[in-house]
């Protein structure tokens, strides 16, 4: 998948605008992560990342990228970053003023019936590869 970094943006008021937008709470991170969350990254590592599950009718991309498309455009100093792999979402977000989004992968054998079932998908919604390929 490719990940979210979300320069000049506090963790909390990620994760209070996310939680309000989709009717939900925050949840400690574990693993395996549900299937279909995202990950908010608030820090160095794992320990203070956490789990939150968008509503279920939509793809955990779909809902996200309309979500974080709004809270930018109500922080404007806010930038997005999208990157590959879960390591730079880490590294980026050490500083405490950037906030990271990971999401699921998409399952590939699955890819054409998701798109006719509900048409295009957002910018930078999938990739084809990994980082490291």
């Amino acid at each position: 998948p490719i990940h979210r970094i979300l320069e000049d943006a506090k963790a909390d008021a990620v994760q209070h605008f996310l939680e309000k937008a989709w009717g939900v709470t925050a949840q400690p991170f574990r693993e395996p992560v549900p299937e279909h969350a995202v990950v908010l990254v608030r820090g160095k590592d794992k320990s203070s990342s956490l789990i939150l599950v968008p509503p279920a009718e939509k793809l955990p991309v779909v809902s996200m990228s309309a979500q974080v498309d709004k809270f930018v455009a109500e922080n404007q100093n806010v930038k997005i970053g999208y990157v590959h792999g879960e390591e730079p979402v880490y590294d980026a977000c050490k500083d405490g003023t950037t906030t990271g989004l990971l999401l699921p992968s998409l399952d590939k054998s699955r890819f054409l019936d998701t798109i006719h079932d509900i048409g295009t998908l957002p910018r930078k919604a999938f990739s084809m590869g990994e980082a490291s390929e």
